[in-house]
């Protein structure tokens, strides 16, 4: 029996996408549900499954979709994923579920996301607490308000433990809100999920800085576990020396998103922009540009298939119009008075492979170019921002927190999402969370026999 074509999932073109924020996927219609759900095998042994960081049951899922029973679909989701929408977004289906489908060597594995975006969007969100016998008693203080820890918080929560979380922003949602593009995920499907997780009984304290306002030892006396959530969400500072007296430190990709998605501090129109790296966050910086009036070119150390953003990413922002420079190592800031004018860059080339197998680059001696700019941006990494743990003796572990803390903190701090894994896929900080939440119901449980 041949196998069907993959229905062909419909987007916004790029001339059409890149005057604003509109989500760039259109999704499925039913008639295309209908048809991309019945090409589904419903294998015996489905290794989507094994592809999917959450464990989802995507033949199950798949199965109720095809029966046009989307509340039950997206109730039996939300069991083990209450991000169902925001993942249908933004996963990297392609080297996950779909990766792992039995048609990818065919080149037409199903269309896992678009299916599950689908159920997400039209079916129903029903609420999820534990029967009365099962609900624990205890009080948890949760610091950050993003993915990780609103998953810890609806785990918590639906098991009856008061909730309260710590919110630097004035919103919450963390990275998600502040650094997903709304063409990705736009605000009003974060929106009704972080309503839905709330939902069930979580409180939030928005507009305060722990470490700042208030430090963590403040928290033991008030509540039986305190969950950092903080995320990664301090770059990498990014100092170049330069032709004048003083080095000079680049923009912040983080500083530089977020001041776009809140409306903060907006650059004059036209400006280039120059940003160092090759990750999703300096192709967001990039897009983003592109639909600021901003001219932007991304420089980065090896070619183009070393990048690690998504493929996805770099080719969309090829159709945006984003610059791209590569094997190109900056080597010093070019001022004039004080204002940056660009950089003076090295060519480089692919050497041996490193411990992790990755081609290292080297530099080309004597290569020395000029590569005009207005702003330098730079995304080279992320990593936890220290101020949460001021006042306590907790130190950093390459940029990141353990997942548990020795000594006088040991049964009273944990960690999940990005601040422990490093910058991730939102699935697997969900996933993180609930575990987190998980171990601490499970603790007091143990309490409270």
């Amino acid at each position: 029996m041949p196998i069907q074509e993959r229905v062909k999932l419909r987007e916004l073109s790029a001339e059409d996408r890149i005057c604003n924020y509109n989500e760039i996927s259109l999704g499925l219609s039913e008639k295309e549900l209908e048809y991309e759900a019945n090409r589904c095998l419903q294998c015996k042994k489905p290794s989507c499954i094994k592809g999917c960081p959450a464990g989802l049951d995507i033949p199950r899922f798949i199965k109720l979709a095809r029966e046009k029973k989307f509340n039950e679909a997206l109730s039996e989701i939300l069991e083990i994923n209450p991000f169902s929408a925001t993942c249908a977004r933004v996963c990297p289906y392609g080297f996950q579920c779909e990766g792992s489908c039995v048609l990818n060597k065919t080149g037409r594995p199903i269309a896992i996301g678009a299916i599950h975006r689908f159920i997400s969007d039209y079916g129903e969100y029903q609420m999820k607490m534990v029967t009365d016998k099962d609900k624990i008693k205890g009080k948890v203080a949760i610091i950050g308000g993003g993915i990780a820890g609103l998953s810890a918080a609806y785990e918590l929560s639906r098991y009856g433990v008061e909730v309260d979380i710590y919110e630097s922003r004035p919103v919450i949602g963390g990275l998600a809100r502040a650094c997903i593009p709304p063409y990705r995920l736009a605000r009003e499907v974060l929106d009704r999920e972080i309503v839905y997780i709330l939902s069930h009984g979580a409180k939030i304290k928005n507009n305060i800085t722990v470490g700042k306002d208030i430090t963590l030892t403040e928290f033991f006396n008030i509540y039986d576990y305190v969950i950092l959530a903080v995320g990664a969400s301090k770059c990498w500072s990014l100092r170049l020396p330069s032709n004048e007296e003083d080095d000079f430190f680049a923009y912040s990709a983080i500083e530089f998103i977020e001041n776009y998605m809140f409306r903060k501090k907006i650059f004059d129109r036209t400006l280039k922009i120059l940003i160092i790296g090759g990750g999703n966050t300096a192709i967001d910086v990039g897009r983003i540009s592109i639909r600021e009036d901003l001219f932007p070119t991304i420089v980065y150390r090896r070619g183009k298939e070393q990048m690690p953003a998504l493929p996805k990413e770099i080719e969309e922002a090829e159709e945006e119009g984003v610059n791209f420079k590569f094997f190109e190592v900056p080597k010093r800031a070019i001022l004039e008075n004080g204002k940056f004018k660009g950089i003076e860059a090295l060519q480089a080339r692919l050497g041996a492979p490193d411990s992790s197998g990755r081609p290292s680059f080297e530099i080309i001696e004597g290569s020395e170019h000029f590569i005009e700019g207005d702003v330098l941006v730079s995304a080279i990494g992320q990593e936890v921002d220290s101020e949460v743990l001021m006042g306590c003796d907790i130190h950093l572990e390459r940029g990141l927190l353990p997942h548990d803390f020795g000594g006088e903190y040991e049964d009273k701090i944990l960690s999940c999402g990005d601040a422990v894994s490093g910058p991730s896929v939102v699935v697997k900080a969900m996933k993180n969370g609930l575990e987190v939440a998980r171990d601490v119901i499970g603790r007091l449980d143990k309490r409270n026999p």
